[in-house]
């Protein structure tokens, strides 16, 4: 039968053609044997998708591996291949190191990856049944390692691009972790203060048949309508929470929220920075793989599906395809700051675009860092500014009254 075919050669080009053979695994094998990392293949004479390296359905049975998980595979892939072990015995000396984690998705994650190499695939072919482990740039590396026999390096690289995005993912969550904690004291304080402190002084206050200024009156009615309320407010916080992740679980409603990161007041610029900051390290990683130009833009475009994003990555792929240089659409971007715009712009006159862009990443991701701990740093006052505010407020509305008992009694 008739297979068309998309694919990378050893030069990082993207071809397309027809071949003729009698299953889709064999003619995978037989194309890779030619040097060619098959990304897409299916039946000439048929829309049905029948095999796409990025789409197949074993991996979502077998488990995935978390982010720590993929940085400690991908290290020790690194250091085993460096020493001078084949891929396969690296795969059974990984998975046997795994046996003592509590986690039986690891182990079943690399076994599978194992045997398919076993039974003729190439690594990077045995990882595209892991879409959700092994982003398409990961395995489009892997792919380029293993046509130029340099996997080693290239593992050591994609060592570092992962830490680097473990090392921001947890710089993000420990910065978030105290201002959640304060927003959740706060709370607590507050409505402790109101459904539970506030009734005792209007008890009080009845009883003295003391006049009350509107202040106190108003706390007294807010009191009583949370009092009387609190399952209705429950009830609805579960309906929205419940709501909110049901859209979350949809493409429109994950599209939305992709777009929405990089317009949050303060938070939007950082997002935006960090967007960035990925996009400049996959491609400076591929571009030094030896991925065509075309091709790491292809792939750097499904980093994200936010569409400041998507626009700027339209605009480059635009620009290179009318043969202009890249660092023309890059300066163009409101998106991109203009000193990283000149780096990129004299790395491509240099000849050494995906150097500059390596250096490019790790210079965002200083930046990254120190916007994070400002932002921290700024929020947490903010906080505690509204909290003693609100707090402030109920206090004085129930000590007045007292006050002007007093002064009477005086």
């Amino acid at each position: 039968m008739k297979l068309a075919y998309k694919g990378i050669d050893r030069n990082g080009a993207m071809v397309a053609d027809v071949i003729e053979s009698s299953s889709i695994p064999e003619a995978i094998e037989s194309l890779r044997q030619e040097g060619l990392f098959i990304t897409d293949i299916q039946e000439s004479s048929s829309k049905k998708r029948v095999w796409r390296g990025t789409q197949v359905g074993a991996g979502a049975k077998a488990g995935r591996l978390t982010l720590n998980e993929l940085l400690l595979f991908t290290r020790q892939m690194a250091m085993l291949l460096r020493a001078g072990s084949p891929v396969v015995p690296a795969l059974v000396a990984i998975a046997k190191q795994m046996k003592s984690t509590s986690r039986s998705a690891p182990r079943s994650v690399i076994d599978k990856i194992r045997r398919e190499m076993e039974g003729g695939r190439g690594l990077a072919d045995a990882m595209t049944a892991f879409p959700q482990t092994f982003p398409e740039t990961y395995i489009a590396v892997v792919g380029a390692g293993e046509m130029s026999a340099n996997l080693p390096d290239l593992f050591t690289r994609l060592a570092t691009m992962v830490s680097r995005k473990r090392e921001i993912r947890n710089r993000i969550i420990s910065a978030a972790a105290y201002p959640a904690l304060l927003i959740c004291l706060s709370f607590s304080i507050i409505m402790t203060m109101v459904v539970f402190v506030v009734p005792r002084f209007k008890a009080l206050f009845a009883s003295l048949n003391s006049p009350l200024p509107w202040s106190t009156k108003l706390m007294f009615g807010v009191s009583l309508f949370l009092r009387g309320n609190w399952p209705w407010f429950l009830g609805a916080g579960v309906v929205a929470g419940t709501v909110v992740v049901l859209l979350c679980k949809t493409s429109a409603g994950r599209q939305r929220l992709c777009d929405w990161q990089t317009r949050i007041p303060l938070a939007g610029k950082l997002f935006a920075r960090l967007l960035l900051a990925q996009m400049y390290r996959v491609m400076g990683l591929l571009l030094e793989s030896r991925v065509g130009l075309m091709e790491t833009l292809q792939l750097a475009g499904r980093i994200s599906s936010n569409k400041d994003y998507q626009t700027l990555l339209a605009t480059m792929t635009e620009t290179v395809e009318q043969g202009d240089r890249l660092g023309d659409a890059v300066t163009r971007s409101a998106m991109v700051p203009p000193s990283i715009a000149q780096a990129v712009v004299i790395g491509e006159e240099s000849g050494h675009l995906d150097q500059a862009m390596l250096f490019v990443a790790d210079i965002q991701d200083e930046d990254n860092a120190q916007m994070i701990d400002a932002l921290t740093k700024l929020i947490e006052p903010i906080i505690l500014i509204g909290m003693g505010f609100v707090v402030g407020a109920i206090a004085l509305s129930l000590f007045i009254p007292l006050f002007d008992l007093a002064a009477m009694a005086g």
